[in-house]
């Protein structure tokens, strides 16, 4: 078996650069991305809140309820707000 070396031109062609990294996106573009969906999914969440706020304000026995519990809500806090005042 007989070796050849290689033929080396006399113009030499330059090397092609390497294309830039297109198919996988940055970290910092991942995470821009990332964010705007973040924002996009808390607004979508946001706006569906405010939807059932209304239906609930429009019930009146679904309101009484909320109110209801937001009263047995404060009054634990205020119990436990005389209790630490005591103790000082």
């Amino acid at each position: 078996m007989v070796k050849r070396k290689a033929r080396v031109s006399a113009k030499a062609k330059p090397k092609a650069k390497a294309k830039p990294r297109s198919a996988k996106a940055s970290p910092t573009t991942l995470s821009a991305r990332r964010n705007a969906e973040s924002r996009e999914w808390e607004a979508q969440e946001d706006l569906r809140t405010l939807k059932r706020a209304d239906e609930i304000r429009k019930d009146t026995k679904r309101l009484n309820a909320v109110q209801a519990q937001l009263r047995k809500e404060q009054e634990a806090i205020n119990s436990l707000r005389r209790g630490i005042e005591r103790k000082k």
